[in-house]
């Protein structure tokens, strides 16, 4: 049994370091939108983009040796399934109009979903419905279909849409998202659908009724002030566009909550656990919310870094908080209480349980209270710690506890 309580629910979780284990059956089933929420898991999206640590550099070689890693260090087994290519793959058209791959991707895209599925998990890709990415690679205007079709001949299982200068307008961006769920429909493979059309609130009432995944914010960077302070310095916060862990506890996030369910979550950008600029303590905070929020897991360190007993893998491998954010509802959680940055979310779960986060954002250690009428509960009858691994005696009227600075306290709770 392992002395610390964060490696509990970690070591439940079958790890290694021989050959990869390629399972007996082939490719896993996709997912995608059709009707809202058709043929997706319960769940929102967990698994892996290069992008927030490798950036727009990474290559064919890399992302093999990530989803072996993914194996090997227990993230397969805890539910990390895609393995997602960002901004990086894309090449020319062929004289047919067919989207190819460059040179950083030299077997193409089927050869690599083929590697990726033959290790039981699934292959994520980018486009842009704008004529160049964001990083000025090729885009999809005027071949969306076509392109759609090689995403699925080449056995594509998520696609990730990023604007980049298309049109934002509700009715023009939710023209261009409708297209591409209808081009997915008639490809006739299930895909995951997930959208970059801007974090304003003008997204989520169109968005939840046709993809699965649309944006709240900013691109995210590993720090837990950039958009209010400056950063923290071992970060990679190259601008106030950016916004750390404590600018997205205060972005339009939240303001999804009503549109939140089951096929259709918001998109708080990817995680940032593992990656320097975070301290253990606010990658969890980083972790638990995303959690509490029903977000997309999907890393975004290095995994081959992992090996169990590190800070990202006591994080990333708690399956406690895992089972939160995969929870069958898929409710997002909403702000029961902020009494100067002590923040109290809730968040309703299968069964009729709560999922509730004591969120510390100061900069200093501080007691915090919950209360049971912050649960809309009169008492409570059974309660665990969910980064400690441990159940609770409940008593009184709340549940007090210190909160380390810009940390949080995560609790499953029964009551009435």
């Amino acid at each position: 049994m392992p002395t610390d309580p964060t490696l509990a629910r970690i070591h439940d979780i079958p790890l290694g370091s021989g050959p990869v284990d390629v399972p007996s059956t082939s490719s896993p089933s996709p997912t995608g939108p059709g009707a809202p929420g058709a043929g997706v898991s319960a769940g929102p999206p967990m698994g892996f983009n290069h992008y927030n640590h490798f950036g727009n550099g990474v290559t064919e070689a890399t992302v093999r040796e990530i989803a072996d890693a993914m194996v090997r260090n227990g993230m397969r087994a805890a539910g990390y399934v895609y393995v997602n290519i960002d901004d990086s793959w894309q090449g020319g058209r062929d004289a047919n109009g067919n989207i190819r791959t460059n040179d950083q991707f030299p077997s193409g895209i089927a050869a690599l979903a083929d590697y990726v599925h033959d290790r039981g998990m699934k292959l994520g890709i980018y486009t842009t419905p704008a004529a160049r990415s964001c990083a000025g690679r090729v885009g999809s205007e005027g071949h969306e279909d076509q392109d759609v079709r090689s995403f699925a001949a080449w056995g594509v299982d998520y696609i990730k849409l990023d604007w980049c200068g298309a049109d934002y307008s509700p009715d023009g961006a939710a023209a261009i998202a409708r297209k591409w769920a209808d081009a997915i429909a008639r490809s006739g493979r299930p895909m995951v659908l997930s959208i970059n059309a801007g974090g304003t609130l003008y997204v989520p009432p169109w968005a939840s009724r046709i993809v699965n995944l649309w944006r709240t914010g900013d691109d995210i960077c590993a720090s837990w002030y950039n958009q209010t302070r400056s950063p923290d310095p071992a970060s990679d916060c190259r601008n106030r566009q950016s916004a750390g862990i404590r600018d997205y506890l205060s972005s339009n996030t939240p303001a999804n909550a009503s549109f939140v369910g089951p096929g259709h979550w918001a998109d708080p950008d990817m995680l940032e656990v593992g990656n320097a600029g975070l301290s253990f303590e606010e990658a969890k905070t980083h972790f638990s919310v995303w959690a509490m929020w029903s977000a997309p897991l999907l890393a975004g360190n290095d995994p081959r870094g992992m090996n169990g007993t590190d800070d990202a893998s006591r994080v990333l491998l708690n399956t406690e908080v895992i089972a939160v954010d995969q929870d069958s509802r898929s409710v997002m959680a909403t702000k029961a209480r902020d009494d100067d940055g002590l923040q109290i979310w809730r968040k309703p779960l299968a069964g009729g349980t709560q999922a509730v986060a004591l969120v510390n954002t100061r900069d200093a250690a501080t007691t915090m209270t919950l209360s049971w009428s912050d649960l809309a509960w009169a008492k409570v009858s059974a309660m665990r710690d969910l980064w400690r691994h441990a159940d609770l005696v409940p008593s009184g009227t709340g549940y007090t506890v210190n909160v380390p600075a810009h940390g949080t306290v995560m609790l499953r709770v029964a009551g009435s």
